[in-house]
């Protein structure tokens, strides 16, 4: 018998079985999110009237655009906050998110991409080397951003008043704005929020306070960090696998925590642990963006045509996955090999088998590399296996 990561023993997938997706819900404000809106709005209801007063400009359009600007410079300030305490602990980029635009690192190549949903979101992401010390050095990456602003609270004012072309035009406003906003951005970023994303402050306490959720974090950054490093997800080690999935709150950690171990026994061709961690996902579905909807619905579709050999209910999941044509162009050439071979048409699966394998050569580098090649090279030995199990099967049949 396998190894399982839970040992679960409930197999019964009624999301998984159903084809569909749980609708999106709305949650419940927390107390830590009805926290930070009222300090939100004392926070701009005190900041008003010094707003007013820093704004020099008489014409409503130079102000809003001074407004827009000071903002998003705010936003960059402390994501570059966060990327510098990152790189200044060992940990190696992977993802930033300011509005609408997107860059990051898809299988070792540098993407850039304009996002249409969560366009007033803002984030980065990135991956550790090492695992040693990675409480403190997590507990530095959060509090990276907040620091940043602080620190540009008086260094926007120095420069007002210390520069000569600053002393009473738009550039004066646009620092005393910067001044102001980053002062607001770090107050409210250390609130702890939890739910569905959580704030820079709620990181750092639950890396001080929460035993649970802060190994379930750290457990889930060391196992990113073995992808990184090209270890395949059936040799990760396996009390990190169960300490990333072991605790169920239903927040976005939790789906992550899931998905890693989905992969894990995925890899390990371990079907019972994979059903049971792939119907956990599917459970919070209703709580993750469009885009993480479509990337679950796919490996719905994978699931039910590979390893159930369910074409029928591989198509039922096939009309979930809302935007297609924005999957991975990787994730979307696996999805038609494996509902291509539930339907019998090796050939055509053959076809998609050869792209992917081409992609993997000419749009791949490092560790990532290596890492597709060997897992798609085991495919095409699977699907011939497949396919010859059939063949005999037919003519035993005749």
């Amino acid at each position: 018998m396998p190894e399982t990561d839970a040992m679960p023993t409930d197999l019964s997938t009624p999301i998984l079985d159903s084809g569909v997706l749980p609708p999106r819900i709305q949650r419940k404000r927390s107390r830590s999110q009805t926290k930070a809106i009222l300090v939100l709005v004392a926070a701009v209801v005190v900041m008003l009237p010094v707003i007013a007063w820093v704004d020099k400009s008489r014409d409503p359009k130079t102000g809003f655009f001074l407004l827009v600007s000071a903002l998003a410079a705010v936003v960059i300030i402390h994501e570059v906050g966060h990327l510098l305490a990152g790189w200044t602990v060992g940990f190696r980029f992977g993802l930033l998110h300011i509005g609408p635009l997107s860059l990051n690192l898809e299988h070792g190549k540098l993407k850039v991409r304009v996002r249409r949903e969560m366009l007033a979101m803002s984030g980065v992401g990135m991956h550790v080397r090492t695992v040693r010390r990675l409480r403190r050095r997590l507990l530095i990456h959060a509090a990276g951003g907040p620091a940043a602003n602080v620190l540009s609270v008086p260094t926007a004012i120095l420069l007002s008043r210390l520069l000569p072309v600053a002393e009473g035009t738009w550039l004066g406003a646009l620092l005393d704005q910067i001044a102001v906003f980053s002062l607001l951005s770090a107050v409210v970023n250390l609130v702890p929020i939890r739910s569905p994303f959580l704030s820079d402050g709620a990181r750092i306490e639950m890396l001080l306070r929460s035993r649970d959720r802060g190994r379930r974090w750290l457990s889930i950054a060391a196992l990113t960090n073995l992808h990184d490093r090209g270890i395949r997800a059936r040799d990760w080690k396996r009390t990190w696998v169960r300490s990333a999935s072991g605790f169920g709150d239903g927040s976005l950690d939790a789906f992550i925590g899931y998905w890693l171990a989905y992969m894990s026994a995925s890899d390990r061709k371990d079907g019972h642990t994979s059903t049971v961690h792939l119907e956990r996902c599917l459970e919070l579905a209703g709580t993750l963006p469009p885009s993480t909807r479509d990337i679950l619905a796919q490996e719905a579709v994978v699931f039910a045509a590979w390893f159930r050999d369910d074409a029928s209910l591989a198509d039922q999941w096939l009309t979930q996955v809302k935007r297609r044509r924005r999957l991975q162009p990787l994730v979307r050439l696996r999805l038609d090999v494996a509902l291509r071979c539930a339907h019998r048409d090796y050939t055509a699966a053959d076809s998609s088998w050869q792209e992917g394998r081409t992609f993997i050569e000419k749009a791949t580098t490092g560790p990532a590399q290596e890492q597709l090649r060997l897992s798609w090279l085991e495919w095409q030995e699977e699907i011939e296996d497949r396919k010859a199990q059939q063949l005999t099967t037919a003519n035993n049949a005749d």
